[in-house]
């Protein structure tokens, strides 16, 4: 029998015995753990809980490995895998969560609180699945809740019957386990009072309230508190028993101070003092409070256009008119003094409070005035002529700050290799060193500097440090309102020049090219239409845009409400501005995005693929040329074509997707995004140089580093299948240094190195990927990377003639795993085969086929395997069934 202890410290038990193994594979055990209080869950809701930064294949492959290891643990009886669902049987596996639960909800509180031996996975934390710890939050909340009922359900039910010995026996076991519960800490301080126990319950408040403010930083609640006043002073009655009451002589009261020999104040110091009232304080900061909420959540809608503009002036109009009414209304319902014969808020009245009320009423109009009359005027209109050519720049020299110029001339260096790498890209227009050497040292301003050149940007830096540390400061400035569009600290050392100027100077380059990518991207917008409102709608909606990619992991639904509201603000922006086609091709764009985040990246939703087809056709109406209509419709088409099961017809759609794409790129060669698509379509199709040939036009053409990361992906990609090892190295190299945190430049090297026809063996290096590879590779799924690269290395070592090192690294590889792996065995069939083990590299090659039979087409056209393709033992084993 497997009981799961998920009450408290998490544990596992099979027949009484400890399954430590389980327990220590975090991943594991929340698997374990969610399927124990789920019991049935799809795969697709396991990826999104526990892997979802990661591919959907090696989600899966995560997935799949920990389900065999579970089995394997368990038994193959308590996890039951049908179709794309698991289940974990009840009827083999305790589970104390299920249990209080079904104890709950029989009214058996004696048996909740036996069960409750704390928090649900109390301590339990597993990084990177965000999913998944809301989960675990919200079902800690509900069994503490039932938890919570139950204890107080017996401490009354002993209480009633008189056995008070039992009722604090139960309340002091609820404190322990909640030690930051009110209702437990007040329930056990209350009759520790009642049994007598005084200084023990003081005792106990003190260690509860120290506790409360180191952890958590508040104070107990004002109930707790002044039931402990009470018990100080021994005047609680329901706290003790009738006969230890204490009572003492009556206290005479002292005499009223009399009126004369008292000081007198002044109206302005009675009402300083009036106002710092308690009342009037708490009101003021509850008022402030929910003014911020109010103020926020309109600024929100009306960003949204889900409220017109003009609502946000009324809002702020009456916030400010809000705080001395509230004030006011505080003020005049403060107690009333005993004996008075008039209303309480009326005796409170004074000169001065008149005449705050007057103000208020007198100023309201003149401020509703200002306030919609500013709203409502008329914005002037957009005028694209008057505005600097939008790709202009200009770097600006940089300043050296450091002791004596020692740095002097590394800032001379890093302005004119930042002149020359940003003059490398096509859509800038930067201008030469010498039209700005005229302004250097000469202390004229930068918005001078910008209209003489009539620049609309400005690069402008610092260099300070010693040689053996020096740091970079680079900001963007936008020309024209003298306003920082982005900033950034870069830290070299100068004892190597040259390495300075390509690590901090590329670095410098590569930030500045992304973000003039989106500031240029919007200035171009801006001069495309002469309608403020639709200028205005599609940055709200880019805005929006944004938001949606951000929250689309953790939250779908709110993402895909995100997209929608774009859609809204687009819909506005083309009605203000039909001519203007970029709102409708920006809304192809959002439904394309729609329809990944829709399915959860495992597919595309068909429907909203259509919509954004038609989105491409209706701009391509009114401009039968827009080379970025062509773009979005050819890539809708050709991610329709992965959608359609039938094959003429994806290869119908692919075909047209293809000619739709050429004829983009050959109207605007800049299109990054098209040239990447290209190559998609052409390495999908088996044709690598022409997938390498566009992938590189992707990479020329990606002046902003939009795209980067997919381009670098296929150029690697399109090199590995054509054996290409110095445009491998090139490409793979260029993505490790972009793209440090990334694996896959990583294995593509890797893999590059390991196969049968690669480069020169190059041991060292391939030792140095196989390490890098494993610290990249996720916390759960660290054991295989790491015997699935050593296996690499291994066909490393064989190529290099050295056979049998490839043994004793094979044998550490499979030393290394918790569990048998099939694609383990795949990579050490490479090592194998290159050992001329061909009988062994074949009995490998067929686990992971049996395992996995859907890998039998990519497995025949992979070139690790050339040598084998004549084998007739390999056509068998690759054949598919009729």
């Amino acid at each position: 029998m497997i009981e799961l202890r998920t009450l408290g410290r998490g544990a596992i038990r099979r027949d009484g015995e400890e399954l430590s193994g389980i327990t220590a594979q975090k991943q594991r055990f929340a698997l374990l753990a969610y399927l124990a209080v789920e019991r049935r869950a799809s795969r697709g809701r396991l990826l999104g809980l526990f892997w979802p930064d990661r591919e959907e294949e090696k989600a899966r492959h995560s997935l799949s490995q920990a389900i065999y290891a579970l089995k394997r643990e368990l038994g193959e009886e308590c996890l039951q895998v049908e179709g794309d669902s698991v289940e974990l049987a009840g009827e083999a596996c305790d589970v104390d969560a299920t249990t209080l639960q079904e104890a709950a909800e029989a009214e058996r509180w004696a048996a909740v609180i036996e069960l409750y031996r704390g928090p649900f996975l109390d301590q339990f934390q597993l990084p990177g699945a965000p999913e998944f710890e809301k989960w675990q939050s919200a079902t800690r909340v509900r069994l503490a809740r039932l938890a919570r009922g139950a204890f107080r359900h017996l401490v009354e039910e002993h209480v009633n019957q008189g056995d008070l010995a039992a009722a604090l026996t139960t309340a002091s076991r609820w404190a322990t386990l909640e030690p930051l519960e009110d209702e437990a800490q007040h329930t056990c301080i209350a009759l520790l009072a009642r049994s007598g126990q005084r200084s023990t319950a003081l005792k106990h408040y003190e260690t509860y309230r120290s506790r409360l403010a180191s952890e958590l930083e508040v104070e107990p609640l004002e109930e707790t508190r002044a039931m402990v006043e009470r018990v100080r002073a021994g005047e609680s009655r329901d706290l003790y028993p009738p006969s230890d009451t204490p009572r003492g002589p009556p206290q005479p009261v002292p005499a009223p101070e009399p009126e004369e020999t008292r000081p007198r104040e002044t109206w302005l110091s009675t009402f300083i003092r009036e106002l710092r009232s308690p009342r009037i304080a708490r009101a003021a900061l509850v008022y402030l409070g929910a003014a911020w909420v109010v103020f926020e959540a309109t600024d929100i809608l009306v960003d949204r256009a889900l409220f017109p503009n003009w609502v946000f002036h009324l809002v702020l109009y009456l916030l400010a008119i809000g705080l001395p009414t509230t004030l006011l209304l505080a003020w005049t319902h403060e107690p009333r003094v005993a004996g008075a014969s008039w209303p309480a808020w009326a005796e409170r009245i004074r000169p001065i409070h008149v005449a705050l009320l007057l103000a208020v009423v007198v100023l309201a109009p003149p401020s509703y005035v200002l306030f919609f009359r500013s709203a409502a005027e008329p914005r002037p209109q957009i005028d694209a002529a008057t505005l600097p050519a939008t790709t202009r720049i200009a770097v600006l020299y940089f300043d050296d700050h450091s002791a004596g110029g020692e740095l002097a001339h590394i800032a001379n260096s890093l302005t004119e290799h930042l002149t020359h790498e940003l003059a490398q890209v096509e859509r800038l227009d930067v201008l030469p060193r010498n039209a700005l050497k005229p302004y250097r040292d000469q202390g004229i301003s930068r918005d001078t500097i910008a209209r003489q050149l009539d620049v609309a940007m400005l690069v402008e830096g610092s260099v300070t440090g010693t040689r053996e540390q020096v740091r970079v400061s680079v900001q963007l400035i936008d020309a024209q309102a003298m306003t920082h569009l982005m900033s950034s600290v870069i830290d070299g050392t100068a004892d190597d020049p040259f390495l300075l100027l390509d690590e901090v100077g590329d670095s410098i380059s590569r930030l500045l090219r992304e973000r003039l990518g989106e500031e240029i991207r919007l200035r171009v917008w801006r001069a495309g239409t002469s309608s403020p409102e639709a200028w205005e709608y599609v940055q709200r909606a880019a805005r929006l845009s944004e938001e949606a990619a951000r929250i689309s992991q953790e939250d779908t639904a709110a993402a895909v409400g995100t997209l929608n509201l774009a859609d809204r603000l687009l819909a506005r922006a083309e009605a203000a501005d039909p001519a203007w086609i970029e709102p409708v091709v920006a809304r192809g764009w959002l439904a394309s995005n729609l329809s990944i985040i829709l399915r959860a990246g495992r597919a595309r939703d068909v429907p909203t693929l259509l919509e954004g087809i038609a989105h491409a056709d209706r701009a391509l109406e009114v401009d039968t040329a827009s080379a970025s209509a062509l773009e979005l419709r050819g890539i809708l088409l050709s991610a329709m074509a992965e959608e359609t099961r039938d094959a003429e017809e994806a290869a119908r759609l692919e075909s047209e997707a293809e000619a739709e794409l050429t004829k983009a790129v050959e109207l605007d060669p800049t299109l990054a995004r098209a040239w990447s698509r290209l190559s998609l379509i052409h390495s999908y199709r088996g044709d690598f140089r022409a997938g390498l040939i566009a992938a590189e036009h992707a990479f020329e053409a990606d002046a902003f580093l939009d795209n980067a990361r997919v381009v670098l992906y296929w150029l690697c990609y399109n090199a590995l299948n054509l054996k290409e090892w110095e445009r491998v190295a090139r490409w793979c190299g260029e993505g490790q240094r972009r793209y440090p945190d990334r694996e896959t430049f990583v294995a593509t090297e890797l893999v590059a190195l390991a196969g049968p026809e690669g480069p020169a063996p190059n041991v060292e290096r391939a030792w140095q990927l196989q390490m890098k590879q494993v610290e990249l590779s996720p916390d759960d799924a660290r054991s295989v990377t790491r015997a699935q690269t050593l296996m690499q290395v291994a066909a490393v070592l064989v190529r290099a003639g050295l056979a049998d090192s490839a043994r004793a690294v094979i044998e550490r590889a499979r030393a290394g795993l918790e569990a048998d792996d099939p694609w383990t065995g795949y990579y050490e069939a490479n090592a194998r085969l290159q050992l001329g083990e061909s009988a062994e590299a074949l009995r490998l090659l067929g686990v992971l086929l049996e395992a996995e039979p859907g890998q039998k087409e990519y497995m025949a056209s992979d070139w690790w395997w050339e040598s084998l393709y004549d084998d007739p033992r390999f056509q068998d084993l690759v054949a598919n069934p009729d």
